[in-house]
């Protein structure tokens, strides 16, 4: 993406100097080809049919029941699936 924006920008903008709208616009529309092409887009996977959730409801009410006792979230999803 770095390399797509190494433009020339005053060979782009010195024609707008008059208007700095127009000179936002076209900064803006670069930027945005930009991110439109090199930023993947994002979907939620969740709402799709059959996602489940990833732990199953009695660990989900463990972690919720002992968070606020300051014990690490991930050491007590090891604690329940390894039964250590």
């Amino acid at each position: 993406m770095r390399q797509s924006i190494q433009i020339n920008w005053k060979e782009l903008l010195v024609p707008l100097h008059n208007d700095i709208n127009a000179m936002w616009l076209t900064f803006k529309q670069e930027l945005q080809d930009s991110v439109l092409h090199f930023v993947p887009m994002m979907y939620n996977t969740w709402k799709e049919k059959g996602w489940t959730r990833p732990l199953n409801s009695k660990l989900r009410e463990h972690i919720s029941k002992n968070t606020d006792s300051g014990l690490d979230i991930w050491t007590l999803v090891i604690i329940m699936y390894l039964k250590i």
